[in-house]
């Protein structure tokens, strides 16, 4: 040890006069050039030479220390290499890890400069294009030589604002708040979500006041689901609860609730003490609202405000507040019920859906030439194009694929005929259906909600915001991404929503209207936006002037309009009262965490060596729990515990394998029956010697019949397991990105975990609503043929004979 300490300081003392060294050749090089030809003076030559004089003595003390290098024995050169080795890598180490560090709170100006370049790119690539191409458009001004000139700056401001725009992306991929943002839209996501839910489960339907919407004014499926948007609205603002009534839809003669699941669980019935057309005093117990329309004056409350307790984080997340807050109340209200989910997890895995992908809706029949112009199938796919030239800087791109959702089939078959580069994933037969004629009808409802969802979770939208549909898409996918603000291009409207109040603009920048058609700003202006023109200008009204006409697009920001709402502080008192309880119930306390640890501390504490101490037995426990317990990366993790990436790594399986080898044989007992282990599936899935299906309902057997039951009610258990597992361990709600052997001992360790936290009389998991946001698994689906295995037959026919023996025979009669 004497030895690497010499030797290290010999190593210390080595390097710093070879820096020194180096410095003093950087700061005089320079100056001995420099004086070379101004300095004649006699006190400056002195300077030099005496610089020159400790640069030599310098250089003489480092000959010096390399020969007494060479001149160590050979073991002492070989333990001094280890010690620099290891040096080396702990610096490489450290860098690593400190090259992103995530950061605990995203600072609001930084957040929104950082989204306002983007925009400002954005309108800037808009305005050199609509120029250019303007002047190659006028062949009487432009000399036909400049042409080609003109398209090769098209193509330079193109790639040059890609760059622009990618490494704004990497920008906010090395700012550190990634972690932030991710948390930020899950806090924001549940305390909307719990409120909501509270307000539409109340105690006691007969005595809570309810506002009662009636969806029959609207005949198109965009416009009654912003109907339903527009009812919650006013009843989170006015504490009611609402209340569809049943049986005035205008898609299929049916009802909501055949289709979605009902937005309350608690409160259905509409009926009330005094019964009321809106607007009434707030005593009246159910009021019955009129469409958005009818309410004059527009309440303040209405889109485009959002709630004002909220207006703070949200304007820090995201850069257009109003379609997250639109999105949270679909995310609420729109849920396919479990039949509508298997229609729509079976029609999209059919489709082939496959990421990359552009959600891509054209509306064809009744809107254009009344309220949106026709734009032709080539504008639509250049926005595509633009966007996967984008992408293309950021990851390799197998394949350039779009969803096309249209009421036009051939709108297809032409974009499959002058596209045939592209995978167009689409369905004729759904188009058709779209039609206005048709639009009333099951097969119509089922292709909107298929289109919806398929427009919903691609990765970028194109379309028209003149289209129900189009906004639909667009707010319900804000709920898959922290900000999906700019994963859309419109080819005409700015967002809005329908009986929208006025959408303001604050000038940040004054502007003199030097062109025909253009209007004066000075910063502070408001101006009521009518549009953007996506050339660079907007026209709107500057409420000072009274003046309307363009100005430039990037002169003005949003302005956030808010209001207040209810903040149902009740909730927050009952929900801590109930985590008292729960805290007095037993959660997993530190006797349980003690008994666990003594269990396995000699099997994983490790030895500390001379160069510096182990992880303790009792934090590599702990790292592993959080792993398994909230589902972050080893990457967050090592930030979390200041511990190497490689270190977790390798603390989190060895644990694991401690964990479930000490709790296996007393709380992971395995079944005596020498029956195999199976996947237990539905019809959908075909059948194999690791997968159970039930046997096909035409000409079934007693014996059969008694199989599919039992291996219903099997199904509904182990998903009914799986959803408390999940609840308790979230790391089953991430991808687990390891090899399978350890996505075994996950799993077998969790499991183990859980029933040991059984046995130890801890409360049970937070009851969750896991159907709040639906997502599907693609690539599930039934692929090649149906024709099973003999083994696979085999498996059936053994576990079909012991659901007939014994008990449950006689159970199932």
């Amino acid at each position: 040890m004497d030895i690497i300490l010499k030797q290290q300081r010999f190593l210390q003392g080595n390097r710093l006069l070879a820096l020194r060294l180096l410095v003093l050749l950087v700061i005089i090089v320079p100056v001995l050039i420099i004086l070379k030809f101004f300095a004649t003076e006699i006190n400056v030559v002195k300077l030099l030479n005496n610089a020159l004089e400790d640069i030599d003595i310098l250089r003489k003390r480092n000959l010096e220390l390399q020969k007494e290098l060479e001149n160590l024995k050979i073991d002492q050169q070989q333990v001094l290499k280890n010690f620099q080795h290891h040096q080396a890598d702990e610096f490489v180490r450290n860098d690593n890890v400190g090259y992103v560090v995530q950061k605990e709170d995203l600072n609001a100006e930084y957040e929104i400069v950082r989204r306002r370049i983007i925009n400002n790119i954005k309108e800037l690539r808009s305005f050199i294009d609509s120029e250019i191409i303007k002047l190659q458009q006028q062949p009487n001004v432009t000399i036909p030589e400049l042409l080609p000139s003109l398209q090769h700056i098209l193509d330079l401001v193109a790639q040059h604002t890609r760059w622009l725009l990618r490494n704004m992306d990497k920008l906010a991929e090395a700012d550190g708040y990634a972690t932030w943002r991710k948390k930020e839209v899950s806090k924001l996501n549940n305390l909307v979500q719990r409120r909501f839910f509270h307000l539409q489960n109340p105690p006691d339907c007969k005595k809570v006041k309810k506002i009662v919407c009636d969806l029959r004014p609207h005949n198109s499926f965009g416009g009654q689901v912003h109907r339903i948007v527009f009812c919650f609205i006013v009843a989170y603002k006015t504490q009611r609860t609402l209340i569809l009534k049943p049986d005035n839809w205008y898609y299929s003669q049916g009802r909501w609730n055949d289709v979605f699941k009902p937005i309350s669980n608690t409160c259905i019935d509409f009926n009330g003490e005094d019964f009321t057309n809106w607007p009434k005093d707030n005593h009246t117990q159910v009021l019955d609202l009129p469409p958005i329309h009818h309410i004059l004056p527009t309440p303040s409350y209405l889109p485009l405000a959002i709630p004002e307790d909220l207006a703070l984080r949200l304007v820090r997340l995201h850069d257009n507040p109003i379609v997250w807050w639109i999105g949270q109340i679909l995310k609420f209200v729109y849920r396919p019920n479990q039949k509508t989910a298997a229609f729509l997890q079976n029609a999209s895995g059919n489709l082939g859906f496959k990421r990359p992908i552009v959600g891509v809706h054209v509306r064809r029949t009744d809107k254009i030439g009344t309220e949106a112009k026709y734009h032709s199938i080539e504008e639509y796919m250049s926005a595509v194009d633009e966007y996967y030239n984008q992408l293309q800087l950021k990851e390799n791109v197998d394949k350039r694929r779009i969803y096309l959702a249209t009421d036009d089939p051939e709108v297809i078959t032409k974009a499959r005929n002058e596209y045939p580069h592209y995978e167009i994933l689409g369905n004729s037969a759904i188009a058709k259906t779209a039609s206005v004629d048709n639009r009333c009808f099951i097969t119509a409802l089922k292709g909107i909600i298929l289109d919806l969802h398929m427009l919903s979770m691609s990765d970028f939208l194109v379309c028209t915001f003149s289209s129900q549909v189009c906004r639909l898409a667009y707010e319900i996918m804000q709920n898959y991404f922290p900000d999906a603000s700019a994963k859309v291009t419109s080819l005409d409207d700015i967002y809005y929503f329908a009986g929208q109040s006025f959408n303001f603009r604050t000038a940040i920048m004054a502007h003199d209207s030097n062109r025909f058609g253009e209007i004066q700003l000075l910063p502070g202006d408001l101006v009521s936006i009518d549009g953007n023109h996506w050339n660079g200008y907007s026209k709107g009204r500057n409420l000072r002037t009274n003046q309307t006409g363009l100005f430039p697009s990037f002169k003005v920001r949003n302005k956030v309009v808010t209001a207040k709402f209810p903040t149902y502080s009740e909730l927050y008192n009952n929900h801590r009262q109930q985590n008292d309880e729960k805290k007095r119930e037993g959660q997993p306390s530190v006797k349980t965490f003690n008994d666990l640890l003594n269990r396995i501390q000699e099997r994983i504490k490790k030895q500390d060596t001379l160069l510096r101490e182990s992880v303790s037995a009792k934090d590599r426990l702990i790292i592993t729990l959080r792993y398994l317990a909230t589902g972050e990366t080893m990457k967050s993790l090592s930030y979390s515990f200041r511990v190497g990436h490689s270190t977790i790594s390798n603390i989190i399986p060895e644990v694991c394998t401690a964990v479930y080898d000490n709790l296996k044989t007393e709380f992971l007992k395995m079944r005596e029956i020498s029956v195999p282990f199976v996947i237990l599936a539905d019809a959908a899935f075909p059948l194999a010697y690791n997968i159970l299906k039930p046997f096909p309902f035409r000409n079934i057997t007693w014996e059969q019949r008694i199989f599919n039951y039992r291996l219903s009610r099997a199904r509904r258990v182990v998903e009914n397991a799986f959803g408390i597992l999940t609840n308790r361990f979230r790391i089953f709600l991430t991808t687990i990105s390891l090899n399978p052997d350890k996505v075994r001992l996950i799993v077998l360790t969790c499991v183990a975990l859980h029933n040991y936290l059984l046995t130890r009389k801890t409360s049970n998991v937070a009851e969750i609503d896991t159907d709040r946001r639906f997502t599907f698994k693609y690539g599930l689906s039934q692929q090649g043929g149906n024709h099973a295995t003999r083994q696979a037959m085999n498996t059936r026919k053994e576990f079909m004979a012991y659901f007939n023996g014994g008990w449950c025979s006689a159970m199932a009669r």
